[in-house]
């Protein structure tokens, strides 16, 4: 084989995988900001977690009756955190993926302080006009967040979900749940003395 065709061989293959790296680099880098954050978090399994994790606990998750949105409080299972999280679910196959559009706190240090629980029971079911109210509250970015759980005994009626305020304009945005959707209870903060707590006027 003469030398200046091998010298013509070596420089064609030098200069392919040259151009053929500077595509796949431009390729790569078009393509980056696409793949390199899903908008689903995907469980390896088919259990419907409400947009907790693995290591967290549902103690209060309903799905509002509009947009059908999720909204989940979880609390890490040895009780180091508690956090407010807002967004969707879709099945895919066999699994279920998970969208968080929106949690409080960013940083879950210290996180059950960050929440204001308040409640009132008045017992006697329908004869005494029972009361079960629950009342979860938390600010954010001046936006105060309310979840409630209202259950009238005398009407055998509960109404449960978030109400969004705007302290300035005083516009008030109620997302109501789907009381059959509803996982946990809010019973479970009266527990948790790192939560504040706060009086509930029920004539409000």
């Amino acid at each position: 084989m003469p030398f200046t065709l091998l010298i013509n061989k070596t420089k064609f293959k030098f200069s392919f995988k040259i151009i053929f790296s500077l595509l796949s680099f431009f390729i790569a880098s078009f393509l980056a900001p696409v793949f390199s954050e899903p908008a689903y978090d995907v469980n390896n399994s088919n259990k419907d977690s409400r947009l907790c994790k693995e290591n967290e606990k549902i103690v209060h998750s309903f799905i509002t009756v509009e947009k059908k949105k999720i909204v989940s409080i979880c609390i890490q299972k040895f009780d180091k955190y508690m956090v407010y999280r807002f967004g969707s679910s879709n099945k895919i196959g066999k699994y279920v993926a998970n969208k968080v559009e929106f949690s409080f706190p960013e940083n879950t240090a210290k996180s059950f302080s960050q929440f204001t629980y308040s409640y009132f029971l008045r017992g006697g079911w329908k004869q005494n006009s029972g009361l079960d109210l629950n009342y979860l509250k938390f600010t954010n970015k001046g936006f105060i967040y309310l979840i409630y759980d209202e259950y009238d005994a005398e009407s055998a009626s509960r109404s449960i979900g978030i109400k969004v305020l705007n302290p300035k304009t005083k516009k008030e945005v109620d997302m109501k749940g789907d009381p059959k959707t509803l996982k946990g209870t809010m019973l479970h903060f009266r527990d948790y003395d790192e939560i504040i707590k706060a009086e509930v006027d029920p004539e409000r």
